[in-house]
């Protein structure tokens, strides 16, 4: 069952940061209390919301959620700056589908989706590997037949690094130096 416990204090002030430039709703804003920021939401066009990030100092504490349609999709806990914890993902319908743990922003940072369909099965779409908080080590994008990529590359702190390979849906590869 997706739980939702925002770490951003209910009596913190929101400030709207950016708005949508098709009419007023508010794309971005911030929560404060007295001078400091203590969190971060993004809202969709309609309104509901998108993301939320808890603050304290500029660094990330608390659990980051992600929604999609108002509910939870994701969400992961964080110390100091750093995922730490058990990050947590659920489908559409609610159903957790896949966890991953992080210790101070080191760990293999999984994705999962949703098969379209009949059987409606989850499979693994994406994988990387982070170090204190970095991209650090290898990414790919899996395929749904859980036995092939579509793009494999390399970060070394945060940035790419070396080849990343990608094959198109024929499954023919192509190859660009970063």
């Amino acid at each position: 069952m997706r739980r939702y416990r925002s770490s951003i204090p209910k009596v913190a002030k929101e400030h709207i940061l950016a708005t949508y430039i098709a009419g007023p709703q508010k794309y971005k804003s911030e929560y404060r209390l007295g001078r400091k920021v203590v969190g971060v939401r993004y809202f969709e066009n309609s309104g509901a919301l998108q993301s939320e990030v808890p603050l304290k100092d500029g660094k990330r504490l608390g659990t980051v959620y992600f929604f999609e349609q108002g509910a939870v999709v994701w969400s992961e806990p964080h110390s100091n700056g750093f995922a730490h914890g058990t990050a947590r993902q659920w489908s559409e319908s609610g159903d957790l589908i896949g966890t991953y743990n992080m210790k101070r922003g080191t760990g293999l940072d999984l994705w999962r989706c949703e098969r379209i369909g009949e059987t409606g099965s989850i499979y693994l779409s994406e994988a990387r590997y982070l170090k204190d908080g970095m991209y650090h080590g290898f990414e790919w994008w899996l395929n749904e037949d859980q036995r092939s990529v579509h793009n494999e590359c390399h970060f070394w702190r945060d940035h790419k690094h070396g080849i990343e390979r990608v094959w198109n849906v024929e499954g023919r590869f192509g190859a660009w130096l970063s």
